[in-house]
């Protein structure tokens, strides 16, 4: 048997070190990855308990080792969003838009910072530019229409100076895109908190769309919004308990009452009872709400 005792050629020598190297970088790599990857879960644990600070400092450290990553620059932009730290935030913003200026998460966030701070066709253009890069963005079309909606809210959700006005058409145009992309197939997928967070989102955005409807007196399409979202909700997390939606169902009462619906306006008397209420609230509930539709009032 022949062994040789030698050195290998030179060329192959410089294989087998180039080799080395590569293994070396990748077993570097793949530990800062997993060393970011920790980071990362530690400053959403932080998050969770209300430990900013920490967060915040696992956040600099992952952004500090990877420079160039936007989306670890927006995570940082975002928790001094969370905390009000609107100068910090739009620091990070800035940076992560200069790496990449159609990165839509930051565009958002871009919107939000100018929301906060009245500048309300700045948030608008922002959102609409979201939704020109990727029309299928769900938080920056509930953003736009939570925007367009503030003029039409109650009085008690109204903030003192006006905000950005727009045509109410266009507010109903924009949920009803929205509303019409709820998947029960998709939601059901989702993990607890994604889904809860979710749905939030398609929620308030109905609700907002239902304040329009009764605004523009589309009594008929509001109706069947609030029922589409009771609906959602049911096929998602199951049975409605007593209570939780004793607001919609006596909207859909006074809906019906002013259709002259008779019969859903009998089904949805009878449909209230089961909310635990005594003989003599039931009664005195069911006549207010008659004499408010009749004056056209709803509490959406």
């Amino acid at each position: 048997m022949f062994i040789y005792m030698g050195n290998f050629h030179p060329e192959i020598q410089n294989l087998d070190k180039n080799r080395c190297i590569k293994l070396k970088i990748k077993k570097n790599i793949k530990m800062k990855k997993e060393k970011m990857a920790e980071l990362y879960l530690q400053a959403q644990k932080y998050k969770e308990m209300g430990k900013y600070p920490e967060a915040l400092s696992n956040l600099h450290q992952i952004v500090n080792a990877e420079p160039g990553e936007v989306q670890y620059i927006y995570l940082l932009a975002a928790s001094y969003f969370e905390i009000h730290e609107l100068d910090s935030a739009q620091q990070y913003i800035n940076q992560a838009l200069l790496i990449n200026a159609n990165y839509k998460e930051a565009i958002e966030l871009q919107g939000m910072v100018d929301e906060v701070e009245k500048k309300y066709k700045d948030a608008e253009a922002c959102y609409k530019k979201c939704l020109e890069i990727e029309p299928d963005f769900l938080n920056a079309r509930a953003d736009l229409v939570r925007l367009y909606s503030n003029r039409f809210l109650p009085d008690w959700y109204q903030e003192l100076e006006p905000p950005f006005f727009t045509d109410i058409e266009e507010l109903v145009r924009q949920a009803n895109i929205l509303v019409r992309t709820f998947d029960v197939d998709k939601m059901k997928k989702l993990k607890k908190k994604e889904k809860d967070l979710v749905f939030g989102t398609y929620s308030r955005t109905y609700r907002f769309l239902e304040i329009a409807l009764v605004k523009l007196k589309k009594y008929k399409e509001c109706a069947f919004a609030i029922n589409q979202n009771k609906q959602n909700y049911i096929a998602v997390f199951g049975k409605i308990k007593p209570m939780q939606s004793f607001n919609d169902d006596l909207n859909l009462l006074k809906l019906y009452h002013v259709l002259g619906y008779k019969e859903k306006e009998t089904e949805m008397k009878e449909y209230i009872k089961f909310h635990n209420l005594s003989p003599k609230d039931y009664e005195e509930i069911i006549a207010e709400a008659i004499q408010e539709a009749e004056k056209g009032l709803f509490v959406i």
